[in-house]
């Protein structure tokens, strides 16, 4: 069975982009840990404002298996605490090669957040995580979701745009300095509950809210909705 697509407004739209954004933007961050944070509350945002739109009663926290990046042991808390000292000693490591391959990954962690909200939505419309299933029905929905959406996404040959993404993003490369500034002070708060938050916030600076509507012009490219709808195909094969 496949997701139904589901005509979702521009608004909607332009919530994931700042989403992807921010969590494209945590590559950037410069403190241990907090990166992954920023990624993971940013991509949380966007799934809470998909359901908000399907008007779902539950939050964002109840998919974490859409959001989290955590796997198995070190998903739990004593496997967190115990790959801290590794994660520590390994981050200049994965800091060079974030920042190396920032010309390839910026562009693919902004897609990445925006198709997992945009499959979010699709998934919606289909009936997915509906507000009378049981939790745990919820969260192994949410799981099959995202080994389904990380075969999808990893089958995508991007190097087919990757003209089309380095040209957009140099045109508004010179967000990224207030923007990373912006994620670490929206999204590395404690006082913030994606779930709750105010797109507003995301878009302060008038830089930020440029560049998301040139990303947003980029999506509408024949060339990108291509390779979109050949993930959201891959994606329906994939989810069983």
């Amino acid at each position: 069975m496949t997701c139904m697509s589901h005509t979702q407004d521009r608004y909607l739209t332009h919530q994931w982009v700042l989403a992807g954004i921010a969590s494209a933007a945590a590559r950037f961050v410069p403190v241990p840990l907090v990166d992954d944070l920023i990624r993971d509350r940013s991509r949380r945002f966007a799934i809470a404002r998909t359901l908000s739109s399907h008007d779902r009663s539950f939050g964002a926290v109840e998919l974490r298996p859409l959001y989290d990046n955590s796997r198995g042991f070190f998903g739990t808390m004593v496997g967190k605490v115990t790959a801290l000292p590794m994660k520590l000693a390994l981050y200049p490591i994965r800091k060079l090669v974030r920042m190396f391959g920032s010309v390839r990954g910026v562009p693919l962690d902004l897609m990445r957040t925006y198709l997992m909200a945009h499959t979010v939505d699709r998934c919606l419309a289909r009936g997915y995580f509906n507000d009378t299933a049981p939790d745990d029905h919820r969260t192994e929905q949410a799981r099959a979701v995202r080994v389904a959406f990380d075969e999808a996404f990893d089958g995508i040959d991007w190097r087919a745009a990757k003209s089309l993404f380095s040209d957009t993003m140099e045109q508004v490369g010179h967000w990224r300095s207030s923007t990373v500034d912006l994620a670490r002070q929206v999204f590395a708060s404690d006082e913030t509950d994606p779930d709750r938050l105010d797109a507003a916030e995301l878009e302060r600076p008038s830089e930020v809210r440029r560049g998301a509507e040139k990303v947003e012009a980029m999506l509408d490219r024949p060339e990108i909705a291509k390779l979109i709808d050949d993930f959201d195909q891959r994606f329906d094969r994939a989810l069983v």
